[in-house]
């Protein structure tokens, strides 16, 4: 499969091939990260494969001094630069040109499995459907820290997520999301200020509307570890701040004026019990030690999301914790 008819400015022409299929708008952000080669080898390399009708990449680089531009203009896409720093400065942007009747999102360090664009776009088939997800897995894990932190989203995102305690609607997350181009600007587009939790806000709004959320199985995105210890915690660290900005957006809508997600606190409790039995064993085999790992990156995570609450409650003025 190829990309849409042009014109001079890279936009796409027609709405709709001649046999009336849709055209699907895939939006990449990136910040100085040269893994956007093999994400884009992996889309023209077998990731639209299937697709029945046109698509359009674009990309978006999220950098007041540009970096990539050599990387990316070797590929068939259309190419900007957002100098504001945060995703959703530059998802906003990439909306602001596509053409497409879908939009898709993944991300710059992840790698998409064969036939990936016609698996996530089918379920939109149901007019009831506006917002579409797919499995998000480990990419070659093979330090210590890659192979013991868990997935990217919980569960890899072989089910929609939540938020209970912010807000009831579904969500699933932009390494891998379809949602239908009308229903998200119905829904007033993307949110800016959001440099974490972007895609929940939309995807919340999208619910909003009436519209609901599901998984395609097959439409598998392979995501890039964290390196480290540290970038672990800030992941979570950031997810939580994201957390507390959502809570301040929706409060409204929820009539809460405090949130307490409990969540965190017992992922402690439950935690610190088995770590230290594990740690005290005799003998302390590679199982037990695989054990110990895995359970002290849950510590990590927790306390990452509690330190976000609290300094998020503080930085957005809400009872969030």
């Amino acid at each position: 499969m190829g990309q849409g008819k042009r014109t001079v400015d890279g936009r796409s022409a027609d709405m709709r091939s001649k046999d009336g299929l849709l055209l699907v708008s895939v939006i990449i952000s990136v910040r100085q990260d040269r893994r956007i080669q093999s994400c884009l080898d992996s889309i023209f390399q077998g990731g639209a494969e299937g697709l029945g009708g046109d698509y359009e990449v674009i990309v978006v680089e999220n950098a007041s001094l540009p970096s990539l531009g050599d990387i990316i203009r070797q590929y068939s896409v259309i190419y900007l630069v957002e100098p504001v720093p945060g995703m959703g400065y530059a998802r906003a942007r990439a909306l602001e040109r596509a053409a497409g009747d879908v939009i898709v999102f993944t991300d710059a360090d992840c790698v998409v499995s064969r036939g990936w664009l016609a698996n996530i776009v089918k379920p939109l088939a149901d007019a009831r459907v506006g917002i579409v997800g797919g499995p998000v897995q480990k990419h070659r894990p093979q330090t210590y820290v890659e192979r013991h932190q868990r997935d990217l989203v919980a569960g890899g995102q072989q089910q929609v997520q939540y938020l209970k305690p912010i807000y009831p609607r579904p969500y699933v997350v932009t390494a891998n999301a379809a949602y239908r181009a009308s229903a998200v600007h119905a829904a007033g587009g993307i949110d800016p200020q959001f440099f974490s939790g972007g895609d929940v806000d939309l995807a919340w709004r999208i619910g909003d509307l009436g519209y609901s959320a599901v998984i395609s199985s097959e439409a598998v995105v392979y995501h890039a570890c964290r390196e480290s210890h540290r970038k672990v915690f800030r992941q979570f660290y950031t997810y939580s701040l994201g957390h507390a900005l959502l809570f301040r957006k929706f409060r409204k809508s929820t009539g809460k004026v405090v949130c307490v997600n409990l969540y965190p606190f017992a992922g402690i409790a439950s935690t610190v019990l088995p770590l230290a039995l594990n740690l005290l064993a005799s003998p302390f085999s590679a199982r037990r030690r695989a054990r110990v790992a895995e359970l002290s990156f849950r510590l990590i995570e927790h306390f990452a999301l509690i330190a976000g609450a609290i300094v998020g409650s503080i930085r957005f003025r809400v009872a969030y914790i």
